[in-house]
């Protein structure tokens, strides 16, 4: 979960699990009432399992989000088990007016909602064992996830929430859409803790093509993919442990 100021509005990017999100507000004196957009990267509970907490205390937030972030949602490891959206979050958004969105979309001046983002490399994958059924026979390529871009007077900033579309492919579309503008920053979830080699290679190669001058790396990236992103970009690639804040 991020907190973004940006041209007088107040935005939130993903609620976290919502165990946390009012003590971790707090101790940062961020006023969660206060919030006027509330952006979702996807539908996993750990980045929607907030919005039960925070949207009663936000009656007039914004509410922007992929169609299918509400789906339900199992993930197979060494036992099957939901990821979803929880119940109590879809719940929460019965009656309130949101914003469902597929498309690149302008949420507000110099913000911008990728939507669903093209898959077109080789070498990345949604990050995990995915499926749309408890049986796990549905495989759930995570169509919903989505980046947040914000236009900076350094280049834009693009916010992941867990990159399940690729790092790249991402960065890519986002080139497109923009005309080649500058990206400044990368902050946010990579999911690459399970990523070949090949693949980091080939995202520290978009990372260097794009000439991005600040990666954050965050969440679900990894701490050997954040170790490598530090010593094949020095002095580029930076933690940004919880209860941090950045000026850009």
């Amino acid at each position: 979960s991020l907190w973004i100021e940006y041209g007088g509005k107040r935005i939130l990017w993903d609620t976290g699990q919502g165990w946390v999100l009012f003590a971790n507000a707090r101790s940062l004196g961020v006023d969660l009432a206060q919030v006027d957009i509330i952006a979702l990267s996807h539908g996993h509970y750990d980045h929607t399992g907030g919005l039960p907490s925070v949207l009663p205390f936000a009656p007039d937030a914004e509410v922007w989000m992929h169609p299918l972030a509400t789906v339900a949602r199992f993930s197979r490891k060494e036992t099957v088990h939901p990821v979803g959206m929880p119940p109590q979050a879809v719940e929460s958004l019965q009656g309130r007016p949101v914003h469902w969105i597929k498309t690149w979309t302008s949420i507000h001046e110099g913000v911008f909602l990728t939507g669903a983002i093209p898959r077109k490399t080789s070498y990345e994958d949604t990050g995990g064992a995915f499926f749309l059924d408890a049986d796990c026979l549905i495989p759930d390529t995570l169509p919903d996830d989505q980046a947040l871009i914000v236009d900076c007077s350094k280049g834009l900033v693009v916010v992941l929430g867990c990159a399940h579309s690729g790092v790249v492919n991402t960065l890519d579309y986002i080139h497109q859409k923009t005309s080649g503008k500058p990206v400044y920053a990368v902050i946010g979830g990579m999911h690459l803790s399970k990523a070949s080699q090949e693949r980091l290679d080939y995202t520290v190669q978009a990372l260097k093509k794009y000439d991005v001058q600040l990666i954050l790396p965050l969440h679900c990236t990894g701490q050997q993919a954040v170790c490598y992103l530090r010593t094949a970009l020095p002095g580029k690639a930076i933690p940004l442990p919880e209860g941090s804040s950045i000026k850009l």
